[in-house]
């Protein structure tokens, strides 16, 4: 969203949302009763605002359809086109918003918010003139006055969370019919599994180090950004540049000069290699660079990186164990538990999904079956809980390369040799390979895939039908997959 316009002399308020609002009932109709049938024209700061939405809501109201044009007709025909900027200006609005992203509900609400500030700081100015000036009514009067306008403005702030479940389903339908989708996540085999990215979901990629998490959650961020998304980034673990490097080794891929992020620290980096991937990074994926960071900073940074990129599409954290609770609750596991409650309600306020990365717990290490399960993860009921979904990553290869074959005393050569061949075809099915498995999924089904990765380059791509693993993809169960 765009930046809220205040100064010292004039009350809070937002031109760009009471124009995007305007916009977006001129070009639909409909979302006149879905998000702003409580609103009125008073709640517009500009009052060539309110004199538009006045005459656009009267005539929707009665059943009469309404665009830039026949509002147009309206005011000239009423004598009031010239005051609201001419007939350009309508077009104007009903163009953008056919041309820019709409959000309307967030519009509604902006609208509706500072309307609310602006009249509740009135009505503070008017009592602490009257708490100065009228020494005959007693002081405790005048405030239980206020606090009766106070409360009255703060139940008017919670009507746009309240719906019916008649007008919570017309909503799904509507929104099937407009064709709705999840953001991709670049990757179809992710997509496949959990139909893309959708707002008010937390997505929760677990693994333990080493098993290319880090990478998948860099990729999607990265592809949703160069789809033109405004993605936000905080990383505990990574500074920007490393971030960065990472980035500019992924998009030399494939290129005659590509080279791997570690050449950075290796002083070996192609600099016209480098520069010419550059190019081809996004600049709609903002990196906060705090080293820790709470729930309220995070929040802060989501806010600016709206107004900023006028829109938010994804939020990444890397990871959640390394965020910080302002409470600073007594345990890792009540704090991982405020943390992954509040990382939810960041989904559902700002209307994003958010992905986050966590530990694993050491003790699957133990395990000869070294699959993740959800009792692996750390503090697992809290996360588990307030996940919509649970992506584990697990490379094979990892423990694989750790567990080379050596000839034990006393065995034969034959069968020293024949345990090292299998070994081998392992190596070979597993390199390059990870298994991306889904443990939870609250609206869709559980099961498991295979990507390609090369953490070199901090790559994950899909792997091509031809080259499928002939196995069946294994679910977190243990059940092979029918």
């Amino acid at each position: 969203m765009t930046a809220l316009k205040q100064d010292a002399f004039r009350p809070p308020h937002n031109v760009e949302a009471e124009q995007g609002l305007l916009g977006a009932l001129l070009d639909n109709n409909g979302f006149f009763e879905r998000y702003c049938s409580d609103l009125h024209p008073r709640h517009f700061y500009d009052a060539v605002h309110g004199d538009i939405f006045a005459v656009v809501s009267g005539l929707i109201q009665n059943g009469r359809a309404v665009d830039a044009v026949s509002l147009r007709q309206h005011f000239i025909s009423d004598g009031g086109l010239a005051e609201i900027g001419g007939a350009e200006y309508l077009l104007t609005l009903a163009e953008n918003a056919a041309r820019l992203p709409v959000h309307v509900q967030e519009y509604a609400f902006i609208v509706r918010d500072l309307a609310m500030r602006r009249a509740a700081l009135a009505d503070l100015d008017a009592a602490k003139l009257h708490l100065l000036s009228d020494f005959k009514t007693p002081a405790a009067d005048h405030l239980m006055g206020l606090e009766r306008k106070v409360g009255a403005y703060a139940s008017a702030g919670q009507a746009d969370e309240d719906i019916s479940l008649r007008d919570a389903g017309r909503s799904a339908i509507d929104k099937y019919k407009a064709g709705g989708r999840g953001l991709s996540t670049g990757l179809e085999t992710v997509d496949a599994m959990i139909a893309g990215l959708f707002p008010e979901d937390l997505l929760v990629i677990a693994g333990r180090p080493s098993m290319g998490k880090t990478a998948l959650l860099d990729n999607i961020a990265h592809a949703c950004a160069s789809a033109g998304r405004a993605v936000a980034l905080w990383s505990g673990e990574m500074a920007a540049e490393q971030i960065a490097e990472r980035a500019l080794s992924r998009a030399s891929y494939g290129q005659g000069d590509a080279f791997q992020y570690r050449a950075f620290r290796r002083r070996e980096v192609p600099l016209q290699a480098a520069e010419a991937a550059l190019e081809a990074l996004p600049d709609s994926l903002i990196i906060n660079r705090r080293g820790a960071i709470t729930l309220d900073r995070l929040r802060a940074f989501l806010r600016r990186v709206r107004r900023q990129q006028r829109r938010l599409d994804l939020v990444a954290v890397d990871y959640l164990q390394l965020m910080r609770d302002e409470q600073r609750k007594h345990g890792e596991t009540a704090e991982v538990t405020a943390i992954t409650a509040g990382l939810k309600e960041i989904a559902k306020d700002f209307r994003v999904p958010v992905i986050a990365l966590s530990q694993l717990s050491r003790d699957l290490e133990k395990r000869d079956d070294k699959r993740p399960k959800l009792a692996d993860l750390r503090q697992s009921g809290s996360i588990e809980q307030d996940a919509d979904i649970v992506l584990f990553v697990y490379r094979e290869a990892y423990y694989l390369e750790r567990d080379e074959p050596r000839r034990k005393p006393g065995e034969a050569q034959e069968e020293a040799d024949l345990r090292y061949f299998r070994w081998c075809e392992q190596m070979e099915a597993a390199a390059g390979k990870v298994e991306i498995i889904a443990a939870k999924a609250r609206h869709d089904s559980i099961g498991s895939k295979w990507l390609n990765v090369d953490l070199g380059f901090d790559l994950t791509t899909d792997i091509e039908t031809t080259q499928e693993r002939s196995r069946p993809a294994r679910n977190p169960l243990g059940r092979e997959d029918t």
